[in-house]
C-alpha cells in the first residue's frame, strides 16, 4: 500500500477515534455529572419524571449516537486495512509478539464498547421511551427514570474506560 494512502487512512482512523472517545469523555465527565446535579433539583421542584436537563442529556446522546456509530464503522474499516499493512501482523489469531497481544486486547475493548452501545440502543432507549409515554400520560415513574439515568451514566463511564483501554493498547502496539 502506498505511504500516502496509508497516511490518509491513519488520519481518518484517528479522527474517528477522537470523535468517538472524545464524545464519550465529554458525556461521561462533563455533561452527565452536570445534568444529574441540575436535574435532580429541577425535577423534584416541578414533580416531573424527566427534568429539562435530563431531556437535554437524552437529546445530546441521541445526536451523538449516529456519529459514534459512524466512527465505529470507520474505525473497523480503516483499522483492518492498517493492521494488515503493519509489519508486526503475522496472521489471524497469531500471537507471537507483544504487538499481536496488544491488538487482541484493543479489539476486545472495542467489542466491549460496541456491546455497550448495542445494549443502550436496544434495551435502555426503549425503556426511556416507555417512561416518557407514562410521563406524558400523567403517570410519571420518577424512581424508574432516576434508575435509568444512573444506569445510562454508568454505561457511558464504562464505555469511556473501554475507549481509554483501546487507546492504551494502541499505544503499546505502536511502541513495538
Amino acid at each position: 500500500m502506498s505511504p500516502g494512502v496509508l497516511a490518509v487512512l491513519f488520519a481518518v482512523h484517528l479522527l474517528a477515534a477522537v470523535t468517538w472517545i472524545g464524545g464519550l469523555a465529554m458525556l461521561a465527565l462533563v455533561v452527565s455529572p452536570g445534568a444529574r446535579r441540575v436535574s435532580s433539583a429541577a425535577a423534584v421542584a416541578d414533580g416531573l419524571a424527566q427534568s429539562p436537563i435530563e431531556a437535554l442529556l437524552t437529546e445530546l446522546e441521541r445526536r451523538f449516537t449516529p456519529l459514534a456509530n459512524l466512527s465505529l464503522v470507520v474505525l473497523v474499516a480503516t483499522g483492518m486495512i492498517q493492521m494488515s499493512a503493519d509489519d508486526n501482523y503475522q496472521g489471524f489469531l497469531q500471537f507471537s509478539n507483544t504487538w499481536a497481544w496488544a491488538m487482541l486486547l484493543k479489539h476486545l475493548a472495542v467489542i466491549g464498547m460496541a456491546l455497550i452501545a448495542g445494549y443502550v440502543a436496544l434495551v435502555l432507549e426503549p425503556e426511556r421511551r416507555r417512561l416518557q409515554i407514562l410521563s406524558a400520560a400523567h403517570r410519571p415513574d420518577r424512581a424508574a427514570s432516576q434508575h435509568l439515568t444512573r444506569r445510562r451514566s454508568r454505561l457511558v463511564k464504562l464505555n469511556l474506560v473501554c475507549g481509554l483501554l483501546t487507546l492504551l493498547f494502541t499505544a503499546v502496539a505502536t511502541a513495538q
